[in-house]
């Protein structure tokens, strides 16, 4: 649908619009759109400001979305080859054998975490998006703060509970429903319970989202 709708806006500027072919309607900047004049039937009527908008959206989207989708064969690629294609990892694990694990979250807004794991020399063994409800489930009470943080990457939003009763970590993830994963930390950073609820979006569906 996303890309139907950015080629419908593309094509507005392909039509030859000049001042004598041009008709403004409507009531305010919202609602107005062009019309082809020396068209009879009418059947060239076409919101291109609207279109237009839709087009820098799906811009927006899709370069964010580029920005962020690890390349599909990442075998011969090096840190630095990465790095160049995902910008900076938002954190570098290193382990016992010299390997290391990249994590890329997608901001605030963003539904996906990506780790990319590299070998002792630096080269891309294999990636994987890890906000997925299978990660959620292994999330259960009593485990480390650092284990979670470890397993989910950063939270996409973090809140401060009421009495000095621990914080809320929320993860959106990509799901049919409105909805996030939350886990709640103690103040012994280890989790005291976690599950779903609604992000703060679901009373607004009709308000468009753009992820940081």
């Amino acid at each position: 649908m996303v890309v139907h709708a950015c080629a419908a806006a593309a094509r507005c500027r392909q039509w030859p619009f000049g001042y004598g072919g041009v008709n403004f309607r409507g009531g305010g900047a919202s609602n107005v759109f062009w019309e082809r004049s020396d068209d009879p039937s009418g059947s060239n009527v076409m919101s291109c400001v609207y279109r237009w908008r839709i087009l820098v959206i799906c811009t927006i989207f899709l370069t964010a979305c580029g920005s962020y989708l690890p390349p599909a064969e990442l075998t011969n690629m090096n840190r630095e080859q990465i790095v160049e294609r995902l910008g900076q990892p938002e954190m570098q694990r290193t382990m016992a054998d010299g390997s290391s694990r990249l994590e890329f979250p997608t901001g605030p807004r963003g539904k996906q975490t990506w780790f990319v794991y590299l070998n002792a020399a630096g080269e891309a063994l294999r990636s994987e998006q890890v906000l997925t409800e299978q990660n959620f489930n292994r999330v259960t009470p009593g485990m480390t703060q650092d284990a979670v943080r470890e397993m989910l990457g950063r939270p996409g939003e973090t809140r401060t509970l009421a009495r000095s009763r621990g914080v809320v970590w929320s993860y959106r993830y990509e799901n049919p429903f409105c909805q996030w994963f939350q886990v709640e930390i103690a103040t012994d950073r280890t989790v005291r319970s976690a599950g779903y609820g609604e992000p703060p979006e679901c009373d607004r569906p009709n308000e468009i989202i753009i992820p940081n």
